[in-house]
């Protein structure tokens, strides 16, 4: 257990440092969905137990975030992967998860959530949620606000 705390210390410290204190929170750490490699066998944390091999030596994980912001009703599930060999290697487990933190980066840090705020505002959507569209072959994302009993997509540049 120590071990993996240790490494979900590791992957929040990556997701979470770019965020301020009250964006933190929204993130979720799924524990059901975290797992690491062990040969050519993927085992989950639940199934951790005193009858797996050396689980000290756990060092190829793949950790899943899920973010739920309710004020302008956002959902999104993230990956992070942490690989320990000779030094500690951290990065996202996709390009679709890297566009996503980007993503969220420019809706909470670079205003863009104000905007937002202010399309279902000026609109006055009744079922709005918000959608990041990720294209991982052209590498761009969109940031739409949507509303379930409308067709119309709102993108937020």
């Amino acid at each position: 257990m120590d071990r993996i705390e240790f490494i979900k210390s590791k992957t929040d410290s990556f997701l979470l440092s770019h965020f301020q204190n009250r964006i933190k929170p929204k993130f979720q750490f799924e524990f059901l969905h975290c797992g690491y490699t062990n040969g050519e066998f993927l085992r989950w944390y639940g199934y951790l137990d005193s009858t797996d091999d050396r689980p000290n030596e756990i060092n190829n994980v793949r950790h899943n975030y899920s973010f739920t912001d309710k004020d302008i009703n956002l959902n999104c599930d993230i990956n992070v992967y942490f690989y320990q060999y000779n030094s500690i290697e951290l990065h996202f487990q996709t390009t679709v998860d890297s566009l996503k933190f980007t993503a969220l980066d420019k809706i909470y840090n670079q205003g863009q959530f104000q905007k937002i705020k202010a399309k279902i505002q000026e609109v006055k959507f009744k079922q709005y949620y918000t959608v990041i569209q990720v294209n991982s072959k052209l590498l761009t994302y969109d940031i739409i606000v949507k509303d379930k009993s409308l067709p119309h997509n709102y993108f937020i540049n």
